[in-house]
């Protein structure tokens, strides 16, 4: 048991002087307390070490907080890329349209799922499957929006060798025909 002990010395002008005291118990709001923090600290190892990306931003698009397989998949350390603005630094000029369609619907309350082409530290182009959402404050105010990245380079560059192998065996049926 908890118990929170408060006293008050109270003096009446001329009056002799005496306590006032009173006492709570706060164990349950102790208990309350203790399991908020072992649930947090268990979210935060989850979110730390899980294999997708996570990238979280403020309202213009600077980076927040990046998790350990965000850093991997980027090239970067976190703290290169805290407060950097992450359109400038992944996301190629040919996207731009699209990246502006994304920020707007963030902005509008929207969640979605989409494929970019984005750059890593050593400017190689990638693929990313990017989940995104936008992030609220406690009072329902947005303040930017978190996403979640999966690099689905490979199975693009599979995706594009699978078309190409069938536009060319398309082209080969067809030249037999003539």
């Amino acid at each position: 048991i908890y118990l929170l002990y408060q006293n008050y010395l109270v003096s009446d002008d001329g009056e002799e002087p005496y306590v006032i005291g009173f006492s709570q118990d706060i164990t349950a709001r102790i208990d309350a307390e203790r399991a908020l923090k072992i649930s947090e600290e268990k979210y935060r190892s989850i979110i730390a070490n899980m294999n997708l990306g996570l990238l979280e931003v403020d309202k213009e698009e600077q980076i927040v907080y990046a998790n350990n397989s965000f850093c991997e998949m980027s090239g970067y350390e976190l703290e290169e890329l805290t407060g950097k603005n992450a359109t400038d630094v992944f996301f190629i000029k040919e996207n731009n349209k699209e990246v502006e369609d994304v920020i707007i619907r963030r902005r509008q309350g929207k969640s979605d799922a989409y494929e970019m082409m984005v750059k890593n530290k050593k400017g190689e182009s990638k693929w990313w499957l990017i989940s995104g959402a936008p992030s609220y404050d406690n009072n329902g105010k947005l303040i930017g929006s978190i996403g979640i990245h999966l690099d689905i380079t490979v199975q693009k560059n599979l995706e594009y060798d699978l078309r190409r192998a069938k536009s060319e065996a398309e082209r080969s049926a067809h030249a037999k025909d003539l």
